[in-house]
Order: structure tokens, then C-alpha cells, then sequence
């Protein structure tokens, strides 16, 4: 029997992948990146979002807490 290797991990997403992935909306990511805290790269019309920083948004988001409350509120 023939093995095959398994598929590598995805290296970057769109915007609604990498919205599930943080369990917001898509419009919510556009946000992040109009705003510059999340960088993402186009390949052609595309827009996509590096899994890497994802996380990296995730662990400067944990280091700099914000009071219950204190977020901000977007149309």
C-alpha cells in the first residue's frame, strides 16, 4: 500500500477563514487590517492573511488586556 504524506498546514487565509478562526466576523478582520494590526498581503485581487499573524495578534492582544467594558464600538 502506497502512503502519502499528509497536506501541509495552510499558510495563510482569507478573510472570512481567518474570521472563524478568531471567532469574529469578516467585517471585523477588514477592520483589524484598515486599521494596521493585522497585516495581510494581495496576490492579485486577493486578499490573505498569514496564519502567523493571526496568532501574533492573538499574543499582543493577551499581553495588553483591556478592562471589560473598554472596547471600542465600530458601526
Amino acid at each position: 500500500m502506497l502512503e502519502t504524506a499528509p497536506a501541509p498546514a495552510p499558510m495563510l487565509m482569507d478573510v472570512r477563514a481567518a474570521g472563524r478562526a478568531l471567532s469574529i466576523s469578516p467585517r471585523q478582520v477588514q477592520i483589524l487590517v484598515a486599521r494596521g494590526e493585522l497585516p495581510s498581503i494581495k496576490i492579485g485581487k486577493l486578499r490573505r492573511i498569514a496564519v502567523a499573524d493571526l496568532q501574533r495578534l492573538i499574543d499582543a492582544r493577551r499581553q495588553a488586556p483591556q478592562p471589560i467594558g473598554a472596547e471600542e464600538v465600530t458601526p
